[in-house]
């Protein structure tokens, strides 16, 4: 989709949590024509393949790659959630369109309770995992540290900027994981069928069915081969 100038690239963005249903599957893998093998992609998600997320590299009219402003690869999807003028949701895959339901918990801004105002309730948060490494204090840090004792006003800490022409600096050492929360989730979105008669529903009946045909339980084997000698 076309960048929104009317939005501000300030922006924070808004962060929801959603749990895909069984009709709708997600490839990880950018799409391309030329290397798409549909029969094994079809193999491996077990039929559910009509309403599959999809992505690639978005190219020009040259056929080359387009970037960003900061050098990054375009990113282009088959898929959009669209937010009407009533608040409702609604989510688009290919010509498949699905129903949201957007499931709220949190605490109003207007609520009674200061103390709750804003909070996420069963919502959450969204948080980044990453594993962390600290490097101890080098001895020229350590001897400034010694000499000219806490550091001033305002500074609360002598950083390892301090220390940036220091040949004997320590390695850093893992210190396991940290967890970054990113911001807070607005809600949960649940997608669904707009109804039984839906080309999703009618797909999602169809792979269901194909992957519960019964085999014949009697299996007929014919051989030239004798057995008993």
């Amino acid at each position: 989709d076309d960048e929104d100038k009317s939005k501000p690239k300030d922006q924070k963005p808004t962060y929801h949590i959603t749990k895909l249903p069984n009709l709708v599957g997600i490839q990880p893998m950018a799409y391309d024509r030329e290397t798409h093998d549909a029969e094994k992609e079809e193999e491996y998600y077990r039929g559910y393949v009509h309403n599959m997320i999809r992505w690639r590299y978005k190219k020009d009219a040259n056929g080359e790659f387009v970037r960003d402003d900061d050098g990054n690869l375009v990113r282009e999807s088959n898929t959009r959630v669209v937010k009407w003028s009533d608040g409702s949701y609604t989510l688009h895959v290919g010509t498949e369109v699905l129903e949201v339901d957007n499931l709220d918990s949190s605490v109003p801004d207007t609520h009674p309770d200061e103390s709750l105002r804003g909070f996420a309730g069963i919502n959450g948060y969204v948080y980044a995992s990453q594993k962390a490494k600290i490097r101890d204090p080098s001895k020229k840090v350590m001897e400034r540290a010694e000499k000219e004792g806490p550091p001033p006003d305002g500074k609360e800490e002598y950083t390892t900027d301090d220390d940036d022409d220091d040949d004997e600096k320590p390695e850093a050492q893992p210190a396991g994981t940290v967890l970054e929360c990113i911001g807070q989730i607005a809600s949960r979105l649940a997608p669904r069928p707009s109804s039984l008669a839906s080309e999703a529903h009618r797909n999602l009946k169809l792979a269901v069915q194909k992957r519960n045909v019964k085999r014949a339980r009697i299996a007929e084997i014919v051989t030239e081969v004798d057995p008993e000698k």
